[in-house]
């Protein structure tokens, strides 16, 4: 009883409120309910949410990516420097159409740096390598982002415009590294800013970048972007406090990251054509007035090695794009796609060889159109038109694959019917067709804009041909190889093949590879069989065309004698 005379008098003596709290019941209901409440899950006595200040690797991104975001505005902050500095009243006026430098700067410059911006790539990549490490080593110094960003001279930042100014300084050096990077073999894509600007034999750029007029300006300019930086950076990189910095510092440097691929790449922010997408057959046609104005249409190939790829036919008999040698690239690339890189090649050189168009060799180039790089020569893509061998290759593969008997010359027909328009249009075959002693050729059935063309008649016509050049190249072949003396010599054999179309050297090599060391001494019989009645044919025409000239000699005499009778 006393116990619960005791515990009764306590109850009733408890407070209402403590400290101006509610009833200590209700305070000890919330703390139990707290206490319910599941604790942080904690590592190593650290809470696994990142912290508000973004780590070193982020911060000096950050500061770089951003310092090459904004390379475009440094020639302009420049130029208004030179311009204050040392052009008169007058002469601002006439550059700038009677408006401010401020106004001619936001509505003019600008616009036109950022237009122009993929011109500035390498520039920009050394100025933001330049700016990420000239940070890391600002901030070891002072010992931090936070004891960095109170660097100032009252309200002044101090810790930016130093940054900018050490940048401006020291990213000139890293130039020639970044355009071989970013422009490699002297400016590929048809840029050669390179060679131009650090080259053999140019004016050393180190001296139009520190002298006394350009220096000064460098140093104003640096000071200026690195305050501007400073600003818009310093609450990003020392973060805000219960703001992960994935949500605030990783968000900043993601939008940094499409900025730079929107400004420096061409090809996001403008669709120029590609030289397989323009139809020539929709261009104004050619007249006098063409020939004394600049083409209209601008469009790119990929390279000029994309206008090299001629069709051949593979050990198997079918058809592949084999790129031939160029000066940058060798020969023996094939690809297995029946032709169609080869089939576009030929659409590409009639697109760039049009007078009407100026086709360069990349999107960039083309995109500034003439702008640190020329368009593709027009003579030098007629002449490797008109030098394509499109039909030797044809001929010279199927040749080989005859007399090596690897596949069915039925198999060799198809893949000739699959080409037969690239060798009717091919330059061998338009010179062939003018040749006055060809007129019953196998080159007369090919004529695709002929009504009564026909594909199939005009490969077996050239199939019966290169059974007299397979019999040649297998003799020829024996010869070299040092078997005994036929009815042809080695030289005449050789000159034959030339004049047919017949690639000896690529013909004997692949003969090397795909023939054994013994062939059968009937296969060379029945192509003695084949040179000699060639050689007789050849006899009798030439018999023919002695006795037709010798006709065509006296009857000419004759008439000369009688009209001096007269």
């Amino acid at each position: 009883e006393i116990e619960s005379r005791e515990l009764m008098i306590s109850r009733f003596a408890r407070p209402a409120y403590v400290c101006g709290l509610p009833s200590a019941s209700r305070c000890v209901g919330s703390l139990s309910a707290v206490s319910r409440r599941p604790p942080h899950r904690l590592i190593h006595g650290t809470s696994s949410a990142p912290g508000h200040q973004p780590p070193l690797a982020v911060r000096a991104s950050l500061v770089g990516a951003s310092t090459a975001l904004a390379t475009p505005l440094f020639p302009v902050i420049g130029l208004n420097q030179l311009l204050f500095r040392y052009a008169s009243p007058e002469l601002r006026v006439a550059l700038t159409g009677g408006a401010s430098l401020l106004q001619f700067s936001l509505m003019t410059l600008v616009p036109n740096a950022f237009y122009y911006a993929p011109l500035l790539l390498p520039f920009a990549l050394g100025n933001g390598l330049t700016a990420a490490a000239a940070y890391l080593v600002v901030e070891a110094g002072a010992g931090g982002p936070a004891a960095l960003s109170r660097w100032a001279a009252g309200p002044i930042p101090v810790a930016g415009p130093l940054l900018g100014i050490i940048v401006a300084l020291a990213a000139p050096l890293t130039y020639p590294s970044a355009f071989s990077v970013v422009w490699p073999g002297g400016g590929g894509g048809g840029i050669g800013l390179s060679d131009e600007l650090f080259g053999p034999g140019s004016l050393s750029y180190l001296d139009l970048i520190y002298n006394r007029v350009t220096l000064p300006c460098l140093a104003t300019t640096g000071a200026i972007s690195g305050a501007l930086l400073h600003v818009g950076l310093q609450p990003v990189i020392l973060g805000r406090p219960g703001v992960p910095w994935p949500y605030l510092a990783g968000a900043v440097l993601g939008a940094v990251g499409a900025g730079l691929s929107v400004v420096y790449s061409t090809g996001v922010r403008v669709d120029v054509p590609h030289a397989r997408e323009v139809r020539l057959d929709e261009l104004p046609p050619s007249g006098f007035w063409s020939s004394w104005s600049a083409p209209g249409v601008t469009c790119y190939v990929e390279g000029w090695d994309s206008l090299c790829w001629l069709a051949a036919l593979d050990e198997d008999g079918s058809v592949v794009s084999e790129l031939r040698p160029t000066a940058t690239s060798s020969a023996g690339a094939r690809v297995r796609d029946g032709g169609a890189r080869a089939a576009e090649a030929e659409s590409l050189l009639a697109v760039a060889a049009d007078p009407r168009l100026r086709c360069h060799s990349s999107e960039r180039s083309a995109y500034f159109d003439g702008l640190g790089g020329a368009p593709l020569d027009r003579k030098a893509v007629l002449r490797l038109a008109q030098s394509r061998p499109a039909a030797e290759l044809l001929l010279t593969d199927a040749t080989v694959l005859l007399v090596a008997g690897r596949v069915p010359p039925a198999v060799v027909q198809a893949g000739l019917e699959a080409c037969c328009t690239t060798i009717a249009a091919s330059p061998f075959v338009a010179r062939r067709r003018e040749a006055f002693h060809l007129a019953s050729s196998w080159v007369d059935s090919m004529s695709p804009s002929s009504p009564r063309w026909d594909s199939a008649e005009a490969v077996a016509s050239l199939m019966a041909d290169l059974a007299l050049r397979r019999a040649q190249l297998g003799e020829l072949w024996r010869l070299r190889r040092g078997d005994a003396a036929g009815p042809a010599s080695a030289e005449g054999l050789e000159g034959q093949l030339s004049g047919a179309g017949i690639d000896v050297s690529r013909a004997l090599a692949a003969l090397d590879e795909l023939m054994p060391r013994a062939a059968a001494s009937g296969a060379r019989e029945a192509d003695w069989r084949v040179l000699e009645a060639h050689a007789r044919a050849e006899q009798a025409a030439s018999r023919r065309m002695g006795g037709a000239a010798a006709f065509a000699a006296a009857l000419a005499l004759g008439g000369m004698a009688a009209y001096a009778s007269q």
